[in-house]
C-alpha cells in the first residue's frame, strides 16, 4: 500500500513538472507589432511609364512617339494644358529617310499640326538617316504657353515630294515653370 501511495505521489509529481513545462514552453512572451504607416514611393526597375517625373517640385514632361507617315507633320506633342513650359530638348531618329533632299522644321503653334511660330530647321541630302538632336539656346525658341504644339514637320527639298515614307522615332523633353 506504502508502494502503491509512492507510485501516484511520483505520478503527480511528474504530471505537474511535465504540464509545468508544457505550459512555459507553450506561452511564450508575448510580441506586439505596432506598424507605423508612412506614405514612400519608389522606382520599382529602370523603366518609368509615366509620362512626366517631379523631382522636388520640378516637373519634367517626357514625350516619345514613331514617325507618322501619309503626312507633312510626321511628329507632334502639345506641351502642358495647365503649366507654361520650356522645351528642354527635341530628339529625331530616322531609319529610312526619303528618296529626295528634304526639309525638317521644328515649330510651334496653338493649332495641331501647324507651324506657326518657326523655331529651327534642318536640310538633309536624300536617302540620309541617323539622328537629330536641337537644344534651344534662347528663350524665344523654347518657352511654350499651355496648351502649345511641337509640330515636326516634313517636306522635300526646293519643292520637290517625299520619295518615300520615312520610319524613325522622335522624343521630347519639357519644364514646367
Amino acid at each position: 500500500m506504502e508502494e502503491m501511495k509512492h507510485n501516484i505521489l511520483l505520478t503527480v509529481v511528474v504530471a505537474g513538472i511535465v504540464a509545468t513545462g508544457v505550459a512555459y514552453f507553450l506561452s511564450g512572451e508575448k510580441v506586439t507589432e505596432r506598424v507605423i504607416e508612412r506614405p514612400v514611393g519608389a522606382i520599382s526597375g529602370p523603366e518609368i511609364s509615366s509620362p512626366f517625373l517631379s523631382v522636388n517640385d520640378v516637373k519634367k514632361h517626357y514625350y516619345s512617339s514613331s514617325l507618322v507617315t501619309a503626312t507633312s507633320s510626321i511628329c507632334m506633342f502639345r506641351a502642358q494644358v495647365n503649366a507654361t513650359t520650356s522645351l528642354l530638348g527635341w530628339y529625331l531618329r530616322l531609319d529610312v529617310a526619303t528618296t529626295v533632299a528634304y526639309r525638317i522644321t521644328l515649330a510651334s503653334s496653338t493649332v495641331q499640326s501647324a507651324t506657326t511660330t518657326f523655331i529651327q530647321s534642318f536640310d538633309r541630302a536624300a536617302g540620309e538617316v541617323g539622328a537629330l538632336h536641337f537644344v534651344p539656346t534662347t528663350t524665344a525658341k523654347s518657352v511654350f504657353a499651355p496648351g502649345t504644339y511641337l509640330t515636326v514637320g516634313m517636306s522635300g527639298g526646293l519643292g520637290q515630294g517625299l520619295g518615300a515614307v520615312p520610319t524613325g522615332k522622335c522624343q521630347a523633353v519639357f519644364q514646367e515653370f
